[in-house]
């Protein structure tokens, strides 16, 4: 049981850590942009992953519902279910279309209302460890370096021994 309560309280305070970090790697990097982290293990570099921010992913999105639906009702009619409510899956499929086109209109030209472009399908950064990264964090334990980093994250002073 001991074992459980450290977990939890580390989990916990791993979460703090990452969220105040990744902060910080968003206004350092541009999206696209990668960062290497490597551990200087007396003089040898090991590599232990990387952090990259990733492309913002905008996407086309119903945001009025109630424009969109009576626009379908005179226009599409098989996107609007008996109880008047929009199609999710014909909705999707209309969403694909204007992503393909890169606009909300229809052949004919017409502003097809309640659906707008969406810029919030924004940027994160993403964290990628390394393949070995069990056994390099295995060295660093034999070591004797994986409680100093642990320390850093979890904001414990490291004992020093004499």
């Amino acid at each position: 049981m001991p074992a459980v309560l450290v977990a939890y309280y580390m989990q916990r305070e791993l979460k703090k850590y990452l969220d105040d970090h990744k902060g910080d790697l968003m206004r350092e990097l541009n999206p696209g942009d990668s960062v290497s982290a490597r551990y200087d293990l007396d003089g040898q570099e090991l590599p232990l992953g990387k952090a990259t921010r990733t492309e913002p992913r905008p996407a086309w999105k119903v945001t009025d519902s109630d424009a969109l639906m009576e626009w379908a009702e005179a226009n599409m009619p098989d996107l609007v279910v008996t109880q008047k409510a929009l199609d999710k899956s014909g909705v999707d499929e209309l969403l694909r279309t204007v992503k393909h086109q890169n606009a909300a209109i229809t052949s004919e030209g017409e502003v097809i209302p309640g659906i707008e472009w969406d810029n919030a399908g924004g940027s994160y950064v993403r964290f990628t460890p390394a393949k070995d990264i069990a056994e390099k964090l295995a060295l660093l334990n034999r070591e004797g370096r994986l409680v100093g980093l642990t320390g850093e994250v979890l904001g414990i002073e490291p004992t020093v021994e004499s």
